[in-house]
């Protein structure tokens, strides 16, 4: 390869990684930088939209208004810039990251126009005030469409595996790994906004361990395409996908 082809090839890796990392920090930064300005773990990641050291988003979040005047006006949580920033990443993110068919493409295309949504729209607070029910449904949308990339999608790389040792082994092990990414990323959240008005601090950590499957769905993928050198031999060898049977 020459070295405009290596700088391309670095430009999907290092973006992919760049949304896993995040993906799994997006959580703890959250956490963390909300402890730094005082404010207690939040009932769930979105409420860090509004939380503040009065009004965390756990027991209060949908008391009546009057009675917690510290929790308004709402959207102006310390954190609140960090929530839209990280959400607007990844949604450019997943928009220009190409998916190896035109349906996954579509899909991650649709993926990256939900995350900002979730920022745009965000979460209903005191007395349903501050927010959408458009966030809940974005965010949901945006799950359950990598989750499908997980499930339906994965195999139209995992194809060209080279014929290496313990290849099928290799192969059903990936497949394994994204489904089960795919069940969290799809479960986890809809459990959490069951959960939204009946519990403290549930709903964040089954945010957390869903939006960390999203991350971590990103290493993975990453992972196999530099073990099968898929995009290597698209950009080397002109490598057509089309005519190679699905597995």
């Amino acid at each position: 390869m020459n070295k405009i082809q290596k700088l391309i090839l670095s430009s999907w890796f290092h973006l992919r990684v760049g949304v896993g990392v995040v993906g799994i920090l997006f959580p703890v930064l959250l956490a963390a930088g909300g402890g730094f300005f005082s404010v207690p773990l939040a009932g769930s990641m979105s409420a860090y939209y509004h939380a503040t050291p009065a009004c965390p988003g756990t027991s209060t979040e949908n008391a009546p208004a009057e009675a917690f005047t510290p929790c308004l006006p709402p959207g102006q949580g310390p954190m609140r810039n960090w929530f839209v920033g990280i959400l607007f990443f990844i949604g450019a993110a997943m928009y220009f990251i190409k998916g190896f068919s035109r349906i996954e493409d579509a899909v991650l295309t649709a993926a990256g126009i939900l995350a900002p949504c979730v920022a745009l729209f965000p979460m209903p607070w005191v007395n349903g005030e501050g927010g959408s029910s458009m966030h809940y449904i974005s965010a949901i949308l945006f799950f359950l469409c990598i989750g499908y990339t997980c499930i339906f999608c994965s195999s139209k790389s995992l194809q060209f595996m080279p014929f290496i040792p313990h290849r099928e082994r290799i192969i059903a092990t990936y497949k394994l790994i994204y489904r089960v990414q795919a069940t969290l990323m799809i479960l986890l959240p809809l459990l959490a906004w069951i959960l939204t008005r009946h519990s403290a601090h549930a709903t964040f950590w089954l945010e957390a361990v869903g939006i960390a499957a999203f991350g971590s769905y990103w290493l993975v993928k990453t992972s196999e395409l530099k073990k099968s050198g898929l995009e290597r031999r698209i950009l080397v060898e002109n490598l057509d996908m089309e005519k190679t049977p699905k597995l």
